[in-house]
């Protein structure tokens, strides 16, 4: 075995570097963690729907992004998905939950766009990409519905 291919590039500059390796990531269990992400979301949406009707395409575009997730899943593992019981729940006032949905969909739109730079599988990292542009999209909706939340007082 060659050890000097691109493939093995980070493992050797690590090693010059001084620097542990990154352990390499599994990316069945990358995909099952965000999945289980957005079915917490999706949950949570549709309780925010719930309490304030205008929020419906947030919720429907979460679904479709978890839509697009347990497909994969399925594909890569045959295991069929189903979220726990137990996913968050509503717990403040409608402006504080939304500043958490914003929050959490910020910090997935980060997630899914390094994991799509870091993918080697062509499929996961098209997936990953698109879901990182879509949850970004997402996370301006929820900050322009705060915003007019704010100003209508």
């Amino acid at each position: 075995m060659n050890e000097f291919t691109l493939e093995n590039f980070e493992q050797i500059w690590a090693r010059v570097q001084g620097a542990a390796a990154p352990e390499p990531v599994d990316p069945e269990a990358e995909l099952l963690r965000f999945l289980e992400q957005e079915a917490e979301c999706a949950v949570f949406e549709c309780c925010l729907a719930g309490r304030c009707p205008g929020l419906d395409g947030l919720y429907q575009g979460t679904c479709r992004r978890f839509r697009a997730l347990r497909e994969e899943h399925f594909l890569r593992t045959g295991e069929r998905f189903s979220p726990a019981q137990s996913c968050c729940v509503l717990q403040r006032s409608l402006l504080q939950d939304l500043r958490k949905d914003y929050l959490k969909a910020k910090e997935r739109a980060e997630q899914y766009a390094a994991a799509a730079g870091a993918a080697r599988d062509g499929e996961l990292c098209a997936l990953y990409g698109t879901l990182s542009r879509e949850t970004a999209e997402h996370m301006e909706k929820v900050k322009k519905i705060i915003r007019r939340l704010l100003d209508a007082g």
